[in-house]
C-alpha cells in the first residue's frame, strides 16, 4: 500500500479500491484481441528500439560474440518463419486409473485442544495433524516430516542430498516431466516438494482447499514414484559447473573456503561447495539417496493448516 500512496502522491495516479480496479481490469480486457496485440507488437518491436545486452566472464579462453554476429542473429530470428504454438496436451489423472493403493484406516484420533487441532494416527503408523484455520481462505498447507534427514546420509552422499530438491523439482513426477506435469496442473493450485534438512526430510506442499486431492495424490507420487530425468541432471551440472568456474577464481570465495574450512576442522560436510564435490556426484547414485530420505510415509509426521475440514480430508488420507 506504501507504493500506492507514493504514487499517489508523486504523480497523482489514481488509487481505487480493489473491487473497482477488478472491474476496470476486467473491461479492459475484454476489449483486447489477439490482432490488436500482435499489431501493437509491430508496432513497438523495431529494430531501432531494441537494446542487445550480452553479460560473460573477460576472461582468457573465452570468445565473446561480436556485434555484427548478434546483429546477424536478431535478423535471422526476425526473417524467420515461426509456427504459432499449439498446446496438445491431454489430460490424464496423475495416478494412473486401475492403481491399487495400500490405505491405511484412522486408527486412533486424539484432540490437542492448546493448539484447536485433531490429531489421527493411521493403522500403518503415520501420524497426521489437521488444524483448520480461516486465516487465508483459499490456501491449505501442509508440512511433513521424519527425522534423519541429511545425518544419515555418508559423507560422499551428502552434497547429493543437498541437491536433490532441485534435481527433483526438475525432472517432474511418475511418468510426467516437470513441463508435462505443469500442464497438467493447470488451472490447478497444488504443488508438493521434497526437501533435506541437516536433521529431517521434509514434504512441503500447498493446495486451494478444492484441490486437496490432487495434493495428496502429488504426496503419493514423491513417495512411490521419484522421477529422475538425465537431461535435467547433465543441464544442471553443466550450469553448476559453469557457475563453480567463476565463483572459485573469487578472492572472496576463496577466503570464505578457507575460513570454514578452518571453523569445522576439515569436516567433510563442512565445506564451501566446489567443483571438487561435485566431481564426487553420481546420477546412478541419486534414486538410492532419495530413498534413504524417503523411505515411505510411515515415518513421516503431517501437518496440515488451513481452511480445511477435517471430514473431507479423512477419507483422503485413508485412501
Amino acid at each position: 500500500y506504501v507504493n500506492t500512496y507514493l504514487q499517489a502522491y508523486l504523480k497523482n495516479t489514481p488509487t481505487p479500491d480493489a473491487e473497482t480496479e477488478w472491474q476496470l481490469d476486467s473491461l479492459l480486457i475484454k476489449s483486447l484481441n489477439v490482432d490488436a496485440i500482435n499489431a501493437f507488437a509491430q508496432q513497438t518491436i523495431m529494430p531501432e528500439n531494441q537494446v542487445i545486452i550480452v553479460t560473460a566472464p573477460e576472461k582468457e579462453g573465452i570468445v565473446n560474440p561480436t556485434e555484427e554476429e548478434l546483429l546477424a542473429i536478431r535478423d535471422k530470428v526476425a526473417a524467420a518463419e515461426i509456427e504459432a504454438y499449439e498446446d496438445d496436451v491431454v489430460k490424464e489423472p496423475l495416478i494412473p486409473e486401475g492403481t491399487v493403493l495400500k490405505g491405511s484406516p484412522v486408527k486412533k484420533t486424539a484432540q490437542n485442544e492448546p493448539y484447536g487441532a485433531i490429531e489421527w494416527t493411521l493403522a500403518n503408523g503415520t501420524q497426521i495433524v489437521v488444524k483448520p484455520t480461516t486465516f487465508k481462505a483459499d490456501e491449505v498447507q501442509l508440512n511433513a516430516q521424519a527425522k534423519g534427514g541429511l545425518s544419515i546420509l555418508s559423507d560422499e552422499e551428502y552434497y547429493m542430498g543437498e541437491l536433490l530438491p532441485a534435481v527433483v523439482s526438475m525432472s517432474g513426477v511418475g511418468k510426467f516431466s516437470a513441463t508435462e506435469l505443469r500442464k497438467q496442473l493447470s488451472g490447478k493450485s497444488a504443488g508438493v516438494s521434497p526437501a533435506a534438512s541437516e536433521y529431517a526430510s521434509v514434504m512441503n506442499g500447498s493446495c486451494s482447499p478444492r484441490d486437496i486431492e490432487t495434493m495428496l495424490q502429488l504426496v503419493y507420487l514423491s513417495f512411490t514414484q521419484p522421477r529422475f530425468d538425465r537431461t535435467d541432471y547433465d543441464n544442471l551440472m553443466k550450469m553448476l559447473e559453469a557457475q563453480l568456474s567463476n565463483v572459485e577464481s573469487n578472492p572472496d570465495y576463496l577466503m570464505q573456503k578457507e575460513t570454514i574450512d578452518a571453523q569445522y576442522g576439515h569436516n567433510p560436510r563442512r565445506q564451501a561447495i566446489g567443483k571438487e564435490q561435485l566431481a564426487g556426484f553420481s546420477f546412478e547414485a541419486l534414486p538410492a539417496i532419495y530413498n534413504k530420505l524417503f523411505p515411505d510415509a510411515n515415518s513421516f509426521r503431517f501437518t496440515f493448516v488451513g481452511n480445511i475440514d477435517p471430514e473431507v480430508l479423512k477419507p483422503l488420507v485413508e485412501k
